[in-house]
């Protein structure tokens, strides 16, 4: 009988097993349980670990939300098993938000239900929330409309060029957030619904910022409450990049004497 040296049977183990053979993960850290009535806002919160190749372009990032319930069938052994359900598409979300507050709508509802991710560009790459309860409202007891407090975000403003390597105030007001001890900012495209991650900072109604964009962009600043309500946008801005020339060079063509 042949022998496997030590060391290839290790690398062996920790191929099967787990080891360097792993992934990227993707995970759905909230909702985690719990019963939601409908017109609630749930925060769906997910990280992605990153083992491979970062995704770069907006199709790689791209991530689809999906509420879903299940089912047990009954029975033991081949006779059962559980059945899912697509409810449906929430949201196509960028992967690297982190982070999408949902308004339950009025229309579903029940036990079982979960919150499933998955990349679009990579389909087997799927995650599911612990599940939870939708709760129908009663008609007898009429919920208020949803009316979302919006943040007065004053700077940057909208229609105005800056410069990649200025530094930029971003200034909000706290009438509404007066009691929070901090918020949360967030770079968005004109979109608004594609931002990057959330940087905490303090809520004294202004932060300095480093234009740190790689490229020429329209960009979005967002403004969120720590519970994710109040928020506020800035208007559409442009980034570009400032042009330099050496002292000394002349630009332009030069006239005859």
């Amino acid at each position: 009988m042949r022998r496997i040296p030590v060391v290839a049977a290790a690398l062996l183990c920790l191929t099967l097993f787990g080891g360097f053979a792993r992934a990227d993960e993707i995970r759905v850290l909230q909702p985690s349980g719990g019963t939601f009535d409908a017109g609630a806002t749930v925060l769906i919160r997910w990280d992605y670990t990153f083992l491979e190749a970062m995704p770069q372009t907006a199709a790689e990032k791209l991530m689809r939300i999906e509420l879903m319930h299940f089912a047990e069938t009954g029975g033991s052994g081949h006779g059962g098993g559980t059945a899912w359900t697509l409810d449906r598409t929430i949201a196509d979300v960028d992967v690297l938000s982190t982070r999408y507050a949902w308004q339950v709508p009025t229309l579903v509802g029940g036990p079982n239900q979960v919150i499933r991710i998955r990349m679009l560009n990579r389909p087997a790459l799927t995650a599911n929330s612990v599940p939870f309860t939708l709760r129908k409202v009663s008609s007898a007891m009429p919920r208020m409309p949803f009316r979302p407090l919006t943040i007065a975000v004053t700077s940057p403003e909208g229609g105005k060029t800056y410069y990649i390597g200025d530094k930029v105030v971003i200034a909000w007001s706290k009438a509404l957030i007066q009691n929070d001890g901090t918020v949360w900012l967030f770079v968005c495209w004109p979109d608004r619904t594609t931002c990057g991650g959330g940087y905490p900072v303090a809520n004294s109604g202004s932060f300095e910022w480093t234009i740190s964009e790689p490229e020429a962009h329209d960009l979005v600043i967002k403004v969120q409450a720590p519970d994710d309500s109040p928020v506020g946008y800035s208007g559409v801005f442009h980034v570009k990049k400032r042009i330099h020339v050496p002292h000394g060079v002349l630009v332009g063509p030069l006239k005859k004497l």
